[in-house]
């Protein structure tokens, strides 16, 4: 039989103790064969009774030939102080609108209304420039990317090659910016394989940003010895950062950075 309605559970960090409004989130679903067999697949609603525009991907299906959905994959903008629900084969309203991203010529530009952001892999770097209601706050150049190895006498430095962005997803609430290169040796030997992620979201001033590196090198006597990602600062003296400790804790460190300095993201 169908399913009228699925709740929407929203997984919270313990001790937050404030109401999150209008935040991006996904939520994933498991369907029986048969109930949904195509996509959006039904609509989202809330404890209110308004529809809640979303966009909806299978995931997963029950055969090769994909007719019926096994897997869907929402998402939303929810706040904490509702919940939600989803009614299959109910009719959804889904995103409307331009996209945030768009490209010209090797230029990528995310406008996501709160910050813009630039990108060019010629630049080598993940963002050309970052804007804040259109004042330029933070870059990160080639530079700033850095991986050095180490075969157990001393650290070796490598160069970053053959970086390429392109634009994965984009739509009216959200972008994925994907970029992908070579960790290459004094000699040009490519020994590790990069590909970095960027998340932007309508009317978010954060980026997500998820790292992937491949190693290529089958002597392991090498290791690394650097990985980082440093942000360098355009805010004028002594800007303050904050810095989340993890995904599942609402706990945050901040700190005033002193004037040119940049952040570095490593390990």
């Amino acid at each position: 039989s169908t399913t009228d309605r699925v709740a929407l559970e929203l997984v919270e960090p313990a001790g937050r103790g404030m109401t999150i409004s209008n935040y991006p989130i996904s939520v994933g679903l498991i369907f029986p064969k048969g109930e949904v067999t195509s996509l959006p697949g039904g609509r989202v609603v809330d404890d209110m009774g308004d529809v809640i525009p979303f966009e909806a991907e299978a995931t997963g299906w029950w055969e090769k030939e994909k007719q019926n959905v096994k897997w869907l994959l929402l998402r939303f903008k929810a706040s904490t102080d509702h919940k939600y629900f989803f009614e299959p084969g109910k009719k959804a309203q889904l995103l409307s609108g331009d996209p945030i991203a768009s490209r010209n010529g090797e230029s990528i530009t995310v406008d996501a209304g709160a910050i813009q952001v630039s990108m060019n892999p010629a630049q080598g770097g993940l963002f050309e420039k970052i804007s804040l209601h259109g004042q330029p706050i933070a870059s990160s150049e080639k530079k700033d990317f850095v991986l050095s190895i180490d075969d157990g006498s001393q650290p070796v430095p490598l160069t970053l090659a053959d970086w390429q962005m392109t634009i994965e997803e984009a739509n009216s609430a959200r972008a994925c910016i994907k970029m992908t290169g070579f960790w290459k040796d004094a000699q040009g030997t490519p020994l590790a394989h990069a590909q970095v992620r960027c998340h932007f979201f309508k009317g978010e001033t954060f980026v997500r940003i998820e790292h992937t590196l491949t190693w290529m090198i089958k002597d392991i006597k090498y290791g690394i010895r650097e990985l980082s990602l440093a942000v360098a600062s355009s805010t004028g003296p002594s800007p303050e950062i904050q810095v989340g400790v993890g995904d599942h804790s609402a706990e945050t460190v901040v700190a005033t950075l002193p004037e040119g300095s940049s952040v570095e993201l490593g390990g």
